[in-house]
């Protein structure tokens, strides 16, 4: 992705952009939980590749987390029901 960051023209990866996502998600993570957040489970949709999973990965790690697993999302939610029936 090519934007304008500090009056410059940056270019940045998928990769990069979606671990700046994640570091957002991990710092209001911690805020709630008043807890440093270190290891993590990411839902991604069922018909993601190896390849963009493998890229989703990547991203946690940019964000400086652990990710445990990649779970589809259709089970993240089975087990979202489960645990708050």
């Amino acid at each position: 992705l090519q934007v304008m960051y500090m009056e410059e023209e940056r270019v940045f990866s998928i990769e990069q952009v979606t671990g700046m996502l994640l570091t957002k998600l991990k710092e209001t993570a911690e805020s709630a939980l008043k807890k440093p957040v270190a290891d993590c489970v990411i839902s991604v949709p069922s018909f993601f590749t190896d390849a963009e999973r493998r890229s989703v990965m990547d991203a946690a790690q940019i964000a400086g987390l652990n990710c445990l697993r990649l779970m589809n999302d259709t089970t993240a939610v089975t087990l979202a029901y489960g645990i708050y029936k």
